[in-house]
């Protein structure tokens, strides 16, 4: 997770091995994140207004972002289940001690 701080603080996820920029993988600002070893979600306002807010699922293993998701899908995918979010500046906080 990187954070910017140009005007207001903004925080985005990159890949590994690549510069974040434009976005970060979700294309967006993330406003909630959480994650387990399998996937990575948040919840994202995206950087092109013509593009819906929401839900996005990272696939940590394949890189394959779906989204966005509903509510209630988050409820019921049992990957998901164990997810807790939290907002990015507690992760970002903890990453730096």
């Amino acid at each position: 997770m990187e954070r910017f701080d140009e005007g207001r603080t903004s925080y985005y996820v990159g890949a590994p091995g690549k510069e974040v920029n434009g976005g970060g993988v979700f294309d967006g600002t993330v406003q909630e994140i959480g994650w387990n070893k399998d996937w990575i979600l948040a919840r994202v306002r995206r950087i092109y207004r013509g593009d819906p807010d929401g839900w996005y699922l990272l696939n940590v293993k394949t890189g394959q972002i779906t989204g966005p998701l509903q509510s209630s899908e988050l409820k019921t995918n049992p990957a998901l289940l164990n997810i807790r979010t939290i907002e990015p500046a507690a992760v970002f906080a903890a990453s730096k001690l």
